[in-house]
């Protein structure tokens, strides 16, 4: 049984619906415009790697493990040729690789492996080694927002550090250069 309010009440509480309405999503988009675009997603406690065995992106018959990436402090860079940011700040990642002696474990997500070899090829790969997750399967075991996102590893495979977005210099040396070079002083 429906109720009818007819006449002119009945276009009133149409209008207030309508006006409710169009008042809520005003609202929401207002808090969505206060957001901080610097927001990382808190890593609230530890969390080990999820155990994951997924084709080498650059040697698809080769399997990476946790296991390989476990030993000594690494960075991991979730990231797809795809994605402009990534794209982007590749010559971030190369200098990384250049200046400092950690190894850097890459995530390629949902991505043509031929497109990324090709890619890396030209550009240069500053990669240990790169995990082709084209199912997205790592990449949402372990939480990632969006790419390009890095974690921190200690030597076990446990995660420290997690970044959303583009990782710039400043970032680098403020954040993680410190946990890294203590991470390692913790594992001698």
């Amino acid at each position: 049984m429906m109720l009818r309010v007819n006449g002119q009440w009945g276009r009133r509480l149409h209008l207030a619906i309508i006006l409710l309405s169009i008042a809520g999503l005003s609202y929401l988009l207002w808090q969505g415009l206060k957001a901080n675009p610097n927001y990382q997603p808190p890593l609230h406690k530890l969390k080990a790697l999820p155990d994951f065995s997924l084709p080498n992106a650059l040697c698809p018959e080769q399997l990476i493990t946790p296991m390989a990436w476990q030993g000594q402090p690494a960075l991991i860079h979730i990231w797809a040729s795809w994605c402009q940011s990534c794209i982007a700040e590749h010559k971030m990642v190369q200098q990384i690789h250049q200046a400092y002696d950690w190894p850097i474990y890459g995530v390629v997500y949902q991505d043509d492996m031929q497109m990324v070899q090709q890619w890396l090829a030209h550009q240069g790969n500053p990669y240990q080694s790169l995990v082709a997750d084209e199912q997205g399967s790592l990449v949402v075991a372990l939480g990632t927002l969006a790419t390009p996102e890095w974690l921190v590893l200690d030597a076990k495979g446990v995660i420290h550090l997690r970044h959303l977005g583009p990782l710039t210099e400043k970032k680098f040396k403020q954040q993680f250069l410190p946990l890294l070079q203590h991470l390692k002083q913790e594992h001698l």
